[in-house]
């Protein structure tokens, strides 16, 4: 099957099992056309067979975004984890953004897609949401990768950020491995012992290679 309108262009980049057989993705659209031109998040709920049920766009005061995972929360809910561009400053309820910056974003709705919470984190770094999990305390962890202002975004280091159930902040860690470039967590999971463990991508400068 395919998606989307013939004058725009969509990304969808994850897709989970929904409890009524069904299918939730999440992605974004590229929009061409002004006042709107840049990119929103897009969730899209479809049948067993994929046939669409109900599609819904975010963005926030003109703000361009993405959204990268998404999580089918324990009511049923959605969790989403992605990227907000800031295109002016703004204050909200969990972080202060800051005028053209990335900010890894996390996107709480209900069943039926209507938001119900979302957060930022921002400060003096940029950042992206790649990946989000639940965890045993009803919260939820997310993985991706920050760099400060200033910095190229060559210079991203693994982030690793704890929400509770309501989407507050509880703690943020930042891992920098000695000689790596370009790091970025892909995938987290709750270990038995209710650590973490985070799998991603560096770029070896000593190597000159991905790993």
């Amino acid at each position: 099957r395919t998606y989307g309108t013939p004058d725009d262009k969509e990304n969808l980049n994850d897709i989970k099992v929904t409890p009524d057989n069904g299918y939730i993705t999440i992605g974004e659209r590229y929009l061409s056309a002004s006042p709107k031109k840049g990119e929103v998040g897009v969730l899209m709920k479809t049948d067993a067979s994929g046939n669409p049920k109900w599609w819904k766009e975010y963005s926030q005061n003109g703000n361009e975004a993405e959204g990268f995972s998404i999580l089918v929360a324990a009511d049923q809910g959605y969790v989403i984890a992605g990227m907000m561009k800031e295109l002016q400053d703004q204050a909200n309820p969990f972080f202060k953004m800051q005028a053209q910056t990335e900010h890894l974003y996390v996107l709480c709705t209900d069943k039926q897609g209507t938001s119900r919470w979302s957060g930022y984190l921002s400060g003096a770094l940029s950042s992206k949401g790649i990946y989000v999990s639940g965890t045993s305390d009803n919260g939820y962890i997310i993985t991706g990768h920050v760099y400060q202002s200033g910095e190229t975004a060559n210079s991203t280091r693994i982030c690793l950020l704890k929400l509770d159930q309501n989407g507050a902040m509880q703690w943020l860690k930042i891992y920098d491995s000695e000689g790596g470039q370009e790091e970025t967590g892909m995938v987290v999971t709750q270990t038995q012992d209710n650590g973490f463990m985070v799998c991603g991508t560096t770029f070896d400068s000593g190597q000159g290679e991905a790993d």
